[in-house]
């Protein structure tokens, strides 16, 4: 019997940019948005956990192995979409979710740090000589999300983000 989640549409890969030191934010909504397609997104985050199987409940021992599938199905797509220094992070993983939150631990930066981290990407950005207008502007953006999902209020005083924004120009 075929997986449910194995057809055609859920084995193409996503063109999704490998995780590396930078990107943490984006490629995490990005790989959310792919295990999500393949029903797979809530074994990483923990909301589905493994069913227990026993030998006389058929119907568990059933959830059971579609539970691993869907695991090992969403533990390869992690593993495909980060770099090798990552890879090694996560090589040892036998849940998708062991993967996702030593990835998530490893990246993503909270609290004061992460503030001043990001507060300093902000004051040094710089759309460099000849490159693209756009991606000055999404990088511009991409900051400013990661600001607020940190709790910075960088929207509550938009004269200083334009001038921030225009300061990099």
């Amino acid at each position: 019997m075929s997986s449910p989640f194995a057809t055609e549409k859920h084995l193409r890969l996503f063109k999704l940019d490998k995780l590396d030191g930078s990107n943490y934010p984006t490629w995490s909504i990005r790989m959310q948005i792919a295990l999500s397609e393949c029903k797979c997104k809530s074994l990483v985050l923990g909301t589905e956990t493994r069913p227990v199987a026993t030998a006389e409940d058929a119907a568990g021992s059933l959830a059971a192995s579609t539970w691993d599938e869907r695991n090992e199905f969403a533990l390869h797509r992690i593993q495909m979409a980060v770099s090798d220094r990552n890879l090694l992070r996560i090589a040892a993983c036998e849940t998708a979710k062991e993967a996702w939150d030593i990835l998530k631990t490893s990246h993503k930066v909270e609290g004061t740090a992460g503030k001043l981290i990001v507060q300093k990407k902000l004051r040094d950005l710089r759309m460099d000589e000849g490159s693209s207008a756009q991606a000055y502007i999404e990088e511009f953006e991409t900051l400013v999300a990661e600001a607020e999902s940190l709790d910075m209020d960088v929207i509550k005083n938009p004269e200083q983000l334009a001038l921030q924004f225009l300061s990099g120009l």
